[in-house]
């Protein structure tokens, strides 16, 4: 099978006689899109229906019990529409296999021509975080104080041993609190 980027489109199913809205076309299934052709007052009239276009594919039973193929595409204009196939028991021997090979075909092709979309990137979420040594604070991932050039330490992200300032520890003064029981009981 062809890659859509070739210029040549491979023809993979044909038939004549189906219906859309009412109207016997001649379908082409090629590598690329759906083709239908009708004479209207002797003018060639031609429709095509490009994978690159169709967004889902269902099939179904028409009214009459006939076999369909409902095309979810999108237009020009970002319009969703539903193009309905018809294989009618009037213009096919076994309108149900001729359906069946044609959604199987084109379920085949439409992951060539389907894009995943692009993923959302979340930004992550801004930590507001301050110079240990002079207290500027931050919130766009500076690596180091913009003011006194300290390394700015975030709440995520592991110290090393060197980093780790004992000089601040020394200086803090403990003072022990002595603890005593206390009756609740005993009034005053």
């Amino acid at each position: 099978m062809n890659s859509p980027a070739d210029s040549h489109e491979m023809t993979v199913l044909e038939s004549k006689g189906v219906l859309l809205h009412d109207q016997i076309f001649h379908a082409v299934l090629t590598d690329r899109r759906i083709i239908l052709t009708r004479y209207v007052n002797n003018k060639l009239s031609i429709r095509s229906i490009y994978f690159s276009d169709i967004q889902q594919i269902e099939e179904d039973m028409d009214y009459s019990g006939d076999p369909v193929i409902i095309l979810v595409t999108s237009s020009a204009k970002e319009r969703i529409k539903k193009v309905v196939l018809h294989f009618s028991h009037k213009n096919f021997p076994d309108p149900f296999k001729e359906s069946s090979v044609w959604a199987s075909e084109i379920n085949k092709i439409l992951p060539v021509f389907r894009v995943s979309p692009a993923p959302v990137l979340k930004k992550p979420p801004v930590t507001k975080v301050f110079c240990i040594r002079c207290g500027t604070k931050f919130t766009d991932g500076s690596a180091f104080c913009t003011k006194c050039g300290t390394k700015i330490i975030y709440p995520d992200q592991p110290l090393s041993p060197h980093e780790i300032d004992t000089s601040v520890i020394k200086r803090v003064k403990i003072t022990e609190i002595p603890i005593t029981k206390i009756d609740l009981n005993k009034k005053k």
